[in-house]
Order: C-alpha cells, then sequence, then structure tokens
C-alpha cells in the first residue's frame, strides 16, 4: 500500500510515516519499494503496520525521532525486526 492509505492504517500523517522511512533507511532498514506514476515508492506491507505504531509511540515518549529510534535499538525486538528484515534481502554467496 502507499504512503497515504498506510498513514490512515496507522493513525499518522503522511508526513510522520515519511519521516520514520526516512530515520529506517538511514539505519539500513530496507522497506519494499513499487513504482508509482514514474516514480519509486514506498510499499508498505501489512507487517510494517506494528513496526510503524511501536515507532510513533516511542516518538511520542520522547518527543524526538533521535531518542525514539536510539531507545528502541537498545530494545532487542526492535533490533532483532531489523536484522530479520535485512537478512531477508541478501543474496547467498
Amino acid at each position: 500500500m502507499l504512503t497515504k492509505e498506510f498513514a490512515q492504517r496507522v493513525e499518522l500523517s503522511e508526513k510522520q510515516v515519511r519521516k520514520i522511512v526516512q530515520h529506517l533507511e538511514e539505519r539500513g532498514y530496507h522497506l519494499k519499494k513499487t513504482e508509482y506514476r514514474g516514480r519509486e515508492a514506498t510499499d508498505f506491507q501489512e507487517e510494517d503496520i506494528e513496526l510503524f505504531r511501536e515507532i510513533a509511540d516511542k516518538v511520542k515518549q520522547t518527543n524526538s525521532y533521535d531518542l525514539a529510534f536510539e531507545e528502541l535499538e537498545k530494545e532487542n525486538d526492535f533490533l532483532q525486526i531489523v536484522v530479520k528484515e535485512d537478512d531477508q534481502n541478501q543474496l547467498p554467496s
């Protein structure tokens, strides 16, 4: 699903969703991509909903995207999600 629909599903603004995507990609998390109107767009999946809600809750608590990600990176669950996603994107050697 594209950003507009995904934002509605996770009850965030499109701007908030884009900001979270930016922070995730800076940390090496790869979201699925698709082409929309000739441009690359994020293709959000059902499994992304819980992750984005968790991040949004932490952002509300800390009032900072950077602090939220720092705290989440200290939690094992968050690291496992990121590592799991990274493993799926690697080609066998």
